[in-house]
């Protein structure tokens, strides 16, 4: 029923058993205003309606029905100018019971209600809203009691600010946004949890040692702020994307590899504090590769001075840096647990979120010790978000002794393991990295000879400046995309590309490219990865002209956020 009051219109409804609601919106002909600050809004909707749950002694003071789940209402006197028609809420004026007459209204001043007492043994859950709160409703003249109740509702925890972020000591506030934090323990990272309310689910959370700076005579020798501030790559989709800014944690050492999860929560790198492209392009022996230190190590990453045999390269380890909501910045990298104490590199790595995004149904990476030749691909399968390298080395007739495989990527569609990567060696590739893929219909215990993806290597080596690499899959909810990087013929720096599937379900069957990100002023961009939402995540190279012998480049993580 409705119930008008100085101009406030009272809607009492009936829903399931144990979840009465109660509405109110002003009066058409009334002056707009908030209302009365005793009415606590529970819920809006566009027609400017509000849901809310009132104590009967406050309904009544407004002239409120109450209604049982039977839908016996109990009728009451309306404060301020009396109940036209029928009181309203807790009892006539003579304390009558349904259908009692109309009285001649109680006090303007104080509008109380004779009659009808109510009692109100609901709490309050998270925010105010109610969590399984019960109050009820009596009737006065041998009226029934109504009881009503709000329904509890699940809240999942959510890690809060210190998740993800660089400390020096274990964190004691900020610790969940969301749920019940836990005692926090451990030391780089430090753990803690944030269980749910009323059965949430509960979150992971972390906090590590930030980066250390080293104290080599290269360190910082360029001026790599000017440069970074003159050079910039270029969004060529302005009508789907929004501006690219380069990740405020980036540093001087070697970022590449770079991995976003699905989520956009968890990012990950091949993180090497070293000049890397400026050692290569040199063609030095490992053993001097100590001379391109620059930038900061990562706590517990290991790093001689001096490297030499039986460790003849250094430690490219993969990094991780998380955030609790995507709003919110990337703020320092921690060393993953996918690391290793000796000589040997892990990197692009890439992963398979499970569906409550604590970890992940499936990791691919690379490792350099797998077997000679070149990296080789490793899978991880039902694994944290920091998982240990543990990973089974993927049998012939991938990772060949002698033949490079790089760049994995592995989804799971329609029951089959689909794995693409690249190799500049596989089946007598000589012109650069090509793009290859491979199936598994028995969850990777078995897999498929690789296979060339022509349509799309063929096409960018025609159209543009080079075969394509670093692949990546993105399925938009109906079409799966091939995002990679191939020169671009403009101006033969690496640039982002993608390509939709043709044929659904074969996959060498790709359309013609779409330009997305262009190097622009940089050097080049590359290693694409793509969110749930479609934010785009990338490598951008720089160049300084006025930087050393031994320290001249840099690669850092750039965004593209998704309009």
């Amino acid at each position: 029923m409705i119930g008008e009051t100085n101009g406030l219109l009272v809607r009492a409804s009936s829903g399931q058993a144990g979840e009465d609601s109660l509405e109110w919106h002003l009066h058409p002909s009334y002056p707009q205003q908030t209302p009365p600050p005793s009415f606590s809004p529970m819920r809006h909707s566009l027609s400017g309606k509000f849901t809310i749950l009132l104590s009967a002694t406050l309904l009544a003071s407004f002239g409120v029905a109450c209604r049982s789940s039977s839908g016996t209402e109990q009728k009451g006197n309306s404060g301020g100018g009396g109940g036209k028609g029928g009181a309203l809420a807790g009892g006539g004026v003579n304390g009558s019971a349904t259908g009692g007459s109309s009285g001649a209204g109680a006090s303007n001043s104080g509008g109380n209600a004779t009659g009808g007492n109510s009692t109100t043994t609901g709490s309050s859950g998270r925010g105010g809203y109610p969590s399984g709160g019960m109050s009820s409703c009596a009737g006065s003249g041998g009226g029934t009691t109504a009881t009503c109740s709000a329904p509890a509702s699940a809240v999942d925890g959510v890690c809060g600010l210190s998740y993800g972020v660089a400390e020096s000591s274990a964190p004691t506030s900020g610790l969940c946004a969301a749920g019940t934090p836990s005692q926090v323990s451990g030391s780089d990272p430090w753990i803690w949890t944030c269980t749910g309310v009323e059965g949430g689910a509960t979150a992971s959370c972390s906090a590590c040692l930030g980066p250390t700076v080293i104290t080599a005579s290269t360190a910082g020798a360029s001026s790599w702020a000017a440069a970074k501030a003159k050079q910039a790559p270029v969004n060529e989709l302005p009508g789907e994307f929004t501006t690219p800014y380069a990740q405020s944690l980036s540093t001087l050492a070697w970022e590449d590899g770079i991995y976003i999860s699905r989520d956009g929560l968890n990012l990950y790198a091949t993180y090497i504090p070293m000049d890397l492209l400026k050692a290569v392009l040199d063609g030095v022996s490992p053993t001097l590769f100590y001379l391109y230190r620059r930038g900061p190590t990562l706590a517990g990453q290991v790093f001689p001075t001096n490297i030499s045999p039986p460790n003849p390269w250094l430690h490219a380890d993969v990094a991780i840096a998380q955030r609790s909501a995507t709003s919110v910045p990337f703020t320092s990298w921690c060393l993953s647990n996918l690391h290793m104490a000796t000589g040997y590199d892990l990197g692009a790595f890439q992963g398979d979120l499970n569906t409550a995004h604590t970890g992940y149904d499936r990791v691919v990476y690379t490792d350099d010790s797998l077997a000679p030749g070149g990296p080789k691909i490793a899978l991880l399968q039902n694994v944290g978000l920091s998982p240990s390298p543990t990973g089974m080395a993927l049998p012939s007739p991938l990772n060949t002794a002698g033949t490079e495989f790089d760049n994995p990527h592995i989804e799971l569609v329609g029951g089959v393991l689909v794995l693409f990567f690249d190799s500049q060696n596989l089946q007598g590739v000589t012109d650069g990295k090509h793009v290859f893929y491979s199936t598994s219909a028995d969850n990777g215990v078995s897999w498929s000879s690789p296979t060339e993806a022509t349509t799309v290597n063929d096409t960018a080596i025609t159209n543009l400046g080079g075969p394509a690499q670093q692949p990546h899959l993105y399925n938009d909810g109906s079409v799966w995309w091939l995002y990679f990087s191939a020169a671009n013929p403009a101006d033969f720096k690496q640039a982002i590309y993608r390509a939709p599937q043709d044929t659904p379900g074969d996959w060498n069957s790709w359309d013609a490219p779409t330009l997305v990100v262009s190097a622009g002023t940089t050097m080049g961009v590359g290693e694409p990865t793509v969110t749930s939402h479609g934010d785009l995540s990338f490598v951008v190279i720089y160049q300084d002209s006025s930087g050393t012998a031994v320290d001249t480049y840099d690669a850092d993580p750039w965004y593209l956020p998704h309009q």
